[in-house]
């Protein structure tokens, strides 16, 4: 007797009995006509986007088997989810990513737009966790890519929407100090996550600093991608809580992609549009169902009854997609069959290819890009020097070594007078936080910085620690070298710890790829003070030399 067939098979299966009894359209469109009145989406565009989809989708399949051969280790799929595609197809190679791990179908769009690119050999090797990913070299299965501008992220906890909303922000304030490093004047931001990670208050903080910024007159070009599929894990999003959470916020304009294939398209298209027009958050809420449980080991029948599972593989994105081409004579089932044929011979091939090449197999290997020492780029930066001329005008002819005045030689006084010079020597150095700029810091640590820098390079932030942590983590990728202010010592310490493990945690999956330079100036003598368990406020203010941490 046979095995009962898995869901997995049964949702292949009916694709597969679809496309074995579907008749073609009376009529056959060519590929450079619309698909439907009304709609800028043309043959050819669609039948690219099913193509990703169907990659998507036959990837998450060769997960699935990799696992049950113990030669793969990921198995949480984006099926179901296969219409993001439609929002990878739209975007440019310039609109930097930040995606949620359902996010197969967006990214194999995207990288059809790069040539020499190949998405399907990179996951494989990705889900069986080989030294040769090119972008976690196994550490992790991520969605990222250097140049298709996707910084890799974790998005369990929506973590990555606060990091999309800082380099939003960073985008015009790269372009002002020309630091903006291959991203266009009109580029944008797109941010994916889930309807249950909408939630977290990581979220809510990405959000709302995108909407806080546009209120002051700022900036924020970025598209909150909200792929609501309904369930998060085992538990059921309220009916229409995405809706009527969100529809409404000023300062935010919400748009709402569901239906056919060319009805996302029309508007995904123009949210896209609005988003880059206007310079100011969009929220696209999409909406999506989970085939497959949460993740192979995923028992979904414990919490979910067989008509609720039947019911989301009834909305299968490929099925209702395949059905919609053939329907329009887009193209016929023999076409569509031989595609999947087609893409499905491509990844077994590639699939038994990657189970052979090499993994991490020792810990200096794992942990070698967390903390990268090049002697000779730190000596050559160290040699980096301002001009005397250009110091004396800065420091208005009473440079800061030579001054005896008490109020002059203070702790802060110190640091404000070594931030300004390293501000003098590197022009992408930025400095930001709470009451940083107007006031110059409670302790007038960044006092008079912005007059003498301006405000591109010094300014005030809303007064929340985790938007901060956000513009202080992402604008590397743009060129930015930033210096992280608080108000307090511990919380500035403790939020650089923070910054700097997401920095080693990127730069590992960049593999060192792309430079990440973070930095907080701290006087070596009060580290050392301060690990002695001495009190801020009894430890001498004096001149002494400084360290980078």
């Amino acid at each position: 007797m046979s095995a009962p067939a898995t869901r997995v098979e049964i949702v292949q299966n009916n694709i597969d009995n679809y496309l074995a009894n579907a008749h073609p359209a009376g009529q056959k469109l060519t590929v450079e006509t619309l698909l439907s009145p009304g709609s800028s989406l043309l043959v050819r565009q669609a039948l690219e986007i099913f193509e990703d989809q169907l990659i998507s989708r036959l990837l998450d399949v060769a997960a699935r088997e990799l696992k049950k051969r113990n030669q793969g280790f990921y198995t949480i799929s984006s099926a179901g989810h296969e219409n993001n595609a439609v929002i990878g197809a739209l975007l440019r190679l310039d609109d930097p990513c930040f995606l949620h791990y359902r996010a197969g179908g967006l990214m194999m769009a995207r990288s059809r737009k790069l040539e020499g690119c190949d998405p399907i050999l990179d996951t494989l090797l990705s889900f069986a966790a080989s030294a040769e990913d090119p972008i976690a070299q196994g550490r992790h299965k991520v969605w990222g890519s250097k140049p298709l501008w996707v910084p890799p992220q974790t998005s369990t906890i929506a973590s990555h929407l606060p990091k999309a909303s800082g380099l939003a922000f960073a985008l015009r304030t790269a372009r002002r100090i020309g630091e903006s490093r291959g991203l266009s004047d009109d580029s944008i931001v797109c941010c994916s996550f889930g309807d249950a990670s909408a939630n977290h208050a990581t979220a809510l903080a990405g959000i709302n600093s995108a909407r806080y910024t546009v209120r002051r007159g700022g900036s924020a070009p970025i598209i909150f991608l909200c792929e609501d599929n309904g369930i998060g894990i085992s538990v059921e999003t309220p009916r229409n809580w995405i809706h009527d959470s969100f529809c409404n916020l000023p300062h935010l304009q919400y748009f709402e992609a569901q239906g056919t294939l060319d009805e996302i398209w029309n508007t995904a298209e123009e949210a896209v549009a609005a988003c880059r027009k206007m310079r100011a958050p969009v929220f696209l809420h999409l909406h999506t169902t989970r085939l497959w449980g949460h993740a192979g080991t995923d028992v979904e029948t414990t919490y979910r009854t067989m008509e609720a599972i039947s019911d989301a593989e009834s909305r299968d994105p490929i099925l209702n997609n395949a059905r919609r081409l053939i329907e329009t004579g887009a193209a016929t089932p023999d076409e569509l069959r031989g595609m999947v044929e087609r893409l499905r011979s491509e990844i077994d091939q590639k699939l038994d290819q990657v189970v052979t090449r090499p993994k991490l197999i020792s810990v200096p290997q794992i942990i070698e890009p967390l903390a990268p020492y090049d002697e000779k780029k730190i000596r050559e930066t160290a040699r980096i020097q301002a001009s005397p001329e250009s110091r004396l005008k800065l420091f208005d002819n009473a440079l800061p070594e030579k001054t005896t005045t008490p109020t002059k030689r203070t702790m802060a006084a110190h640091i404000n007078s070594a931030l300004a010079d390293e501000m003098l020597r590197h022009p992408e150095i930025i400095a930001f936080g709470e009451d940083v700029a107007k006031k110059g810091g409670v302790y007038y640590v960044t006092a008079s910085l912005q007059k003498k820098f301006g405000i591109a390079r010094i300014f005030d932030t809303l007064l929340d620690e985790t938007t901060i942590l956000g513009v202080a983590q992402e604008p590397p990728w743009p060129g930015c070298c930033r210096y992280l202010k608080s108000s307090i010592w511990h919380t500035c310490i403790m939020r650089s710890i923070r910054s700097a493990a997401k920095h080693a945690r990127c730069h590992s999956s960049l593999r060192g790829n792309s430079p990440i330079r973070w930095s907080l100036e701290l006087p070596v003598w009060l580290i050392r003070k301060v690990s002695e368990g001495t009190s801020i406020t009894t430890i001498q203010s004096e001149r002494c030399e400084t360290s980078r941490v």
